[in-house]
């Protein structure tokens, strides 16, 4: 991967201190804990913004025992209070209600956000696998009520699976009335539907040898949605965020024709997934799971970080734009484990389809991006200082 230096700066005729400055905007380097310059520069328009929020005391799980989605672990509070804050300094708006305004600027009774988890190994028989945190699926739901959306508009989704009942059933029993959709119905989910006739629902592939995908009707029938990816690394595609949990909107008996065209550098299928109107088209927020994360795959239980100092990563990330966010994601796997070049193919593609900003941090201890307007929250400061101010770009859904 081509990375800008000194040197390329000094030819263009400008200083490093001089372009970070340029490229700083109007939120401005005064912010605690921000970072904006210079790395891989993109002929792409800047701004697109990335949240982390880090909270310390999010989990005291010792790595072994069952289980880490336990309450004994996982601090509800702690998570409320990391997406309250979340979605304020992604969108830089000074309350909780505001925040969502502009995320979901049009609602009313019967307007469905469809949420897109991750849950690949449902539970995996029980065990430590990688799985959501019903910590926060509720945590979401807490916070989207605050816009005054009802319980009976949230829909979570994860059609190419069974819903574990240890993810459902503490959501289901703090919010009641939202729906839970998998690949089959359990005590605590319903199966996804596909009976609507919508030729929009169907993704026909430029590739010849991946046949067309039938989304299921509940994409079709809400009006947003919110991808949850989880950080985590894939055994065989290197790493597994907002674009790779795309596939997860398929039943599971179709998915394996995906896995030979992930290097696709066209036609590449999860580009072509996103492009759909039913997914791009009703995306309004992404929110990555980085409390635990798994750097070593997508299917273990997750493993200490020896960048956070035998710790986890105990980070949400947050943003609209899913190309600039899985890069954020992508570095933080990185510099745990390193990836290849190939590892990003899909966002190479996905930058030149006009789908995010592609960029990358110029290194763990600075985290400077160029074209990403990189945002580090920290809950355990004394002083938590005010958002910056709205991004010029975010992207705005208006159902």
């Amino acid at each position: 991967m081509k990375r800008t230096n000194d040197k390329e700066l000094k030819n263009s005729g400008i200083s490093r201190r001089e372009f970070l400055k340029l490229t700083s905007g109007a939120v401005g380097l005064f912010l605690l804990g921000r970072y904006f310059g210079i790395k891989d520069v993109f002929a792409q328009e800047a701004g697109s913004r990335v949240v982390v929020v880090k909270d310390n005391q999010s989990t005291t799980w010792d790595g072994s025992t069952y289980w880490y989605g336990s309450d004994s672990y996982v601090n509800q509070i702690l998570l409320d209070d990391m997406i309250k804050e979340g979605v304020k300094y992604l969108t830089g708006q000074s309350t909780e209600t505001a925040a969502w305004n502009q995320i979901i600027p049009t609602y009313s009774n019967g307007t469905k956000i469809a949420i897109k988890m991750n849950e690949n190994n449902g539970g995996g028989g029980g065990g430590n696998v990688i799985d959501p945190l019903p910590q926060l699926l509720k945590a979401l739901v807490k916070s989207l009520k605050t816009r005054g959306i009802a319980e009976s508009d949230i829909w979570f989704v994860e059609p190419s699976i069974g819903i574990d009942e240890r993810v459902a059933r503490p959501v289901k029993e703090a919010y009641p009335g939202i729906t839970f959709y998998g690949a089959y119905g359990t005590p605590y989910s319903s199966p996804c539907t596909y009976n609507s006739s919508d030729p929009s629902l169907m993704i026909d592939h430029g590739h010849p040898s991946i046949s067309s995908s039938r989304l299921p009707d509940q994409i079709g029938s809400s009006n947003y949605l919110i991808h949850m990816p989880i950080l985590k690394a894939h055994g065989f595609a290197g790493i597994t965020l907002t674009y790779k949990n795309l596939i997860g909107l398929f039943q599971r008996s179709t998915i394996p024709k995906f896995h030979d065209h992930l290097f696709n550098t066209t036609d590449n299928p999860l580009v072509e997934i996103y492009a759909n109107s039913h997914v791009g088209g009703k995306t309004c927020l992404i929110i990555g799971d980085g409390i635990y994360g798994n750097w070593q795959n997508n299917y273990t239980a997750p493993s200490r970080w020896d960048v956070f100092g035998n710790d986890w990563p105990k980070r949400i990330f947050l943003a609209t734009d899913p190309v600039a966010i899985d890069c954020v994601m992508y570095d933080f796997l990185d510099w745990q484990n390193n990836r290849s070049a190939q590892h990003e193919t899909y966002l190479v593609q996905a930058a030149n389809a006009d789908q995010g900003i592609r960029d990358h941090w110029n290194n763990p201890t600075e985290k400077v991006y160029s074209a990403i307007d990189f945002v580090q929250l920290d809950m355990n400061t004394l002083v938590v200082p005010q958002p910056p101010a709205p991004p010029t770009n975010l992207k705005i859904i208006d159902s």
